[in-house]
């Protein structure tokens, strides 16, 4: 996770963010497209979830988000999700101003994403338009279904906090095992909650989506879009984010901590 100290470099950081976009855009048809392709999107109540579904949903995310973050990770350092750097900016390893920017490309390009994959696939000749939206499965509640997205998104930014941030670790110098981890994170999360919130952990990944299926005006699906309990897919990651930040103020010891890929591509600039 590239940390960046401020916004000076104005050509530097439009090509992050660019990155943002982009990484996030791949993001979203990857994962939600997997949720198509599986027959996720015949399932709005999620009585169907069964093991054959459910896993290649979990490894499109989380083996889609390793391939991209090899990809954009040494141009913006591969946040590709506002959770994270919201959790990256309260613990002072990026500048509000620099994560600002990423978290407005990071839900253009889920909006993007989501957009391009009903491009492709909404006359498919299956029931295509919940564009593998976020939404509660009947019988959990809004708390319940918070505390899931709490949970997960503490898992991953925990990996970003042991492996990116925090010295001493088994990936120091080891910058390809640690989006490993993170990736493996994502896919951790997505196996668990997947069958009850269709696992956001990303406030952008859950937007698009949603915004999308509003603007191609499905009404059969207008509440798994925006439902009453969509304020979950945004709260509870920013308040996951908020917990770990707490986890690293305990274990902080006040060791130098990585400057996550950000030494490495101002000495290429």
């Amino acid at each position: 996770m590239a940390i960046g100290t401020d916004c000076n470099d104005k050509k530097e950081l439009g090509r992050a963010m660019f990155a943002e976009f982009l990484g996030m855009t791949l993001f979203v048809w990857a994962g939600c497209g997997a949720a198509l392709s599986s027959g996720q999107s015949n399932n709005v109540d999620g009585g169907g979830n069964t093991t054959s579904r459910l896993m290649p949903i979990s490894m499109a995310f989380g083996i889609g988000a390793v391939v991209i973050l090899y990809c954009i990770a040494g141009i913006s350092g591969g946040h590709m999700n506002p959770a994270v750097t919201f959790f990256l900016m309260t613990v002072k390893k990026c500048s509000p101003g620099r994560g600002l920017c990423y978290m407005v490309s990071q839900v253009f390009g889920g909006i993007m994403g989501a957009i391009l994959l009903w491009a492709s696939t909404s006359e498919g000749g299956v029931h295509m338009y919940s564009l593998g939206a976020n939404h509660l499965v009947p019988g959990l509640t809004g708390p319940q279904g918070l505390l899931l997205e709490i949970i997960g998104t503490f898992l991953l930014c925990l990996t970003v906090l042991f492996t990116e941030v925090k010295v001493g670790g088994p990936t120091d110098g080891k910058p390809n095992l640690s989006l490993l981890c993170i990736g493996l994170s994502i896919f951790v999360a997505h196996v668990v909650l997947v069958p009850f919130t269709g696992c956001g952990i990303n406030p952008a990944r859950s937007f698009g989506p949603s915004l999308v299926g509003v603007l191609v005006d499905h009404v059969d699906d207008s509440e798994v879009f925006f439902g009453t309990d969509s304020w979950i897919f945004y709260l509870g990651p920013m308040i996951g984010a908020l917990l770990c930040t707490g986890v690293h103020f305990i274990f902080d010891d006040g060791s130098d901590e990585k400057l996550i890929g950000e030494n490495e591509r101002q000495s290429q600039l």
